[in-house]
């Protein structure tokens, strides 16, 4: 894969749904995100709820961006507080 294609986790949610709000966030100020197997819920709703976690990933050039968006909208605990 080419660098200049590479995407990254920049977090993982524990629902579709949170994931989706991180995922309007961030393409609210001109960041591309995707959320991994994201219709594979539409499919199979058993797994909007992911044991393993609904990954967030953005173009590498953005990571840092992201992650300090993110990052700003995060309780002292962890928590995303715009959940």
């Amino acid at each position: 894969m080419n660098s200049q294609d590479e995407w990254i986790v920049i977090a993982t949610f524990d629902s579709v749904a949170r994931a989706q709000v991180a995922q309007t966030h961030l393409r609210a100020r001109d960041i591309d995100a995707r959320i991994e197997h994201e219709f594979s819920s539409t499919i199979l709703p058993s797994i909007s709820v992911s044991p393993i976690g609904v990954k967030l990933k953005v173009h590498w050039k953005q990571a840092r961006q992201a992650y300090d968006l993110l990052e700003d909208y995060t309780s002292d605990s962890g928590d995303p507080s715009f959940l």
